[in-house]
């Protein structure tokens, strides 16, 4: 790969923007338009060691832009090196092993001199349109070794074993963005060590495992094991690294656990089929084949990681987990100590069965799982609690047929319904059978239901037609009250059920609709009156549904004596607050 970055157009560099950005959590400087204010620039430096002499490209190192691989320069003789086609922005500059058989003797940093993120300190290089920034160098330091020694229990040495340093997780157990990336990985020689340099200062968590966990080397030990014993992070020791210091820690192996057993079918032995110990996750697995009389043996599994036993199925029987469980998700996981030997036999079932897994139970006495196959038949199952609170599985086997429904009942009333199959289960096993696996919400309340329009508070002229949603958080919406068209006080109750039989109510109304305008309320209309004498006219409306909202009127105010000899008629507007509006007239007559 030729030095420097070949510029294949804008859309690719604002890409590539976006992702660095993106990648390292930091805010880039807006693009410029198209043009000259767009220009790409340049980034050059020199790298050099601890004396000051310039490190090469037989170092391995490569200057980086930011976390990107496509940004990158080799290093020159004298140490220098320059990042062509940087788009204008904020960037920063990393020096990393670009080389994956480079003897790593510096441990890599940021510019300048930074090992680990330090919030605002990066990014920490402007460049401009068409700009040249020149003096981003760097003096690297020898980094830390960790020289690793991986024994057995007798303090026998191990080869083969694949060794790393891990980076330790930040407060929120996510490793922190920016921090440079772990250099330190080999495999162990025939006295059981392994080197790892080129580490930049800090402390890390120290890993020896099988390089492979399917086809292990020593089999009779746990597949990984962290320096301090443990088999995860929170349980490992650290080692501190500082620069050009060399520790040597020893990790011992621990013995894995073996289990034995048989497998059988209506008490006859099933030979050739598999037999798995499930860990953690699917690399930690652990398989076998029966020999003809049903026998089996895992060994290497690693100690006190729970796990789960289970019996692949045939064309006939379902896959089994031990002792008796229709699916990984009703099994229960238990540890094994270093070094035990368990017995677990394990007979296989039939391929019509079921699990069920019941959540968010407050108390499981009195209840069981009433299942119901193809053919109506009916198995009632009890419950078996597991270690998260109000979570609670069953196992039903043998059925006549496939599994139709499973309903939860406690003291007789049915709390919960069932699906099958639960779509929300991540089957990843599908070479051989696999049983039906429900899930089922305990479930006492009805559904929520939301009424469009309200009719509190609105009033209409016509009839309302008032629609409903619901929902149900528990077994799901069975049922929902259809559209009603509510008159003038009118006023309904309506229902919605779930699946798990349970009804809520709510009142609908009484309906706002008034569809009678307002009524005049004339007082003095067609009287007559002496020109002086005070008038006892009064123009006004009544609305006995929704009430007044407004009233227009010309007439003269109550008691008024300067209209003029003559008839005069005067109109009177008034509006209901449900849109309703209503005019009329008073006249009267002014004489000498």
């Amino acid at each position: 790969m030729a030095e420097g970055q070949v510029r294949t157009g804008r859309a690719r560099w604002v890409q590539l923007l976006v992702v660095v950005v993106v990648a390292l959590g930091w805010a880039a400087a807006p693009l410029a338009s198209a043009g000259a204010a767009d220009a790409p620039g340049t980034i050059s430096g020199r790298v050099t060691g601890p004396n000051g002499d310039p490190v090469g490209p037989s170092s391995g190192i490569c200057a980086l832009l930011g976390n990107s691989s496509s940004g990158w320069s080799n290093l020159a003789a004298d140490g220098t090196y320059t990042l062509t086609n940087v788009e204008p922005g904020v960037w920063s500059v990393k020096f990393e092993y670009c080389s994956s058989s480079a003897v790593r003797t510096y441990a890599p940093e940021y510019y300048p001199d930074i090992h680990v993120r330090t919030g605002a300190a990066l990014p920490n290089i402007s460049v401009a349109a068409g700009q040249t920034v020149t003096g981003i160098d760097a003096q690297l330091e020898v980094g830390g070794t960790i020289k690793v020694k991986a024994v057995d229990p007798a303090n026998a040495p191990l080869a083969d074993l694949c060794v790393s340093a891990e980076d330790p997780p930040d407060a929120v157990g996510i490793p922190s963005v920016g921090n440079l990336p772990t250099v330190g990985s080999g495999m162990t020689a025939a006295d059981g060590t392994a080197t790892l340099s080129g580490l930049p200062t800090g402390d890390y968590f120290v890993l020896v495992r099988e390089c492979d966990f399917a086809h292990p080397v020593h089999i009779g030990l746990a597949r990984y094991q962290y320096l301090g014993g443990g088999f995860d992070q929170g349980t490992a020791a650290r080692v501190l690294v500082a620069p050009g210091v060399t520790v040597t820690p020893t990790v011992t192996v621990s013995a894995g656990a073996t289990v034995t057993g048989r497998v059988t079918r209506a008490g006859q032995p099933v030979g050739g089929t598999c037999v798995y110990w499930d860990g953690r996750d699917k690399a930690e697995e652990i398989s076998t084949t029966t020999d003809a009389d049903g026998n089996y043996t895992l060994r290497g599994i690693t100690p006190t990681v729970p796990g789960k036993v289970y019996a692949c199925g045939t064309a006939t029987t379902t896959t089994t987990w031990y002792p008796q469980a229709s699916s990984r998700w009703t099994a229960d996981p238990t540890p094994f100590a270093p070094g035990s030997t368990q017995v677990r036999d394990i007979q296989l079932q039939s391929i019509n069965t079921v699990g069920v897994i019941i959540r968010g139970l407050p108390n499981p006495t009195g209840c069981e799982v009433v299942v119901t196959d193809n053919l109506g038949n009916v198995q009632r199952v009890g419950l078996r609690p597991t270690a998260l609170a109000q979570a609670y599985v069953a196992d039903a086997f043998g059925l006549p047929s496939a599994a139709r429904s499973a309903n939860l009942e406690c003291g007789g009333k049915r709390v919960g319904v069932g699906q099958v199959p639960d779509s929300s289960t991540p089957f990843w096993q599908n070479w051989f059978p696999q049983p039906a696996v429900i899930s089922i919400a305990y479930d006492v309340a009805g559904p929520a239901i939301n009424a469009t329009p309200s009719v509190v508070g609105r009033w209409s002229r016509t009839p309302v037609t008032v629609s409903f949603s619901c929902t149900d958080a528990g077994s799901g919406v069975a049922s929902c009250p259809a559209p009603v068209v509510l008159g003038e006080g009118q006023a309904v109750w309506v229902s919605a059920t779930d699946k798990g039989g349970n009804v809520s109510w709510i009142p609908v109304g009484p309906a706002l609709v008034d569809a009678t305008p307002p009524r005049p309320a004339i007082t003095g209309d067609g009287r007559t009156f002496k020109k002086g004498q005070p008038l006892a006219l009064g123009c006004d409306m009544v609305d006995d549904r929704s009430g007044l909202a407004w009233v227009r009127s010309d007439c003269p105010a109550w008691g008024s004596t300067s209209l003029p000899v003559g008839t005069h008629r005067f109109t009177v507007t008034a509006s209901d607050w449900a849109g309703n509006v209503t005019t009329t007239t008073a006249t009267i007559t002014i004489v000498k």
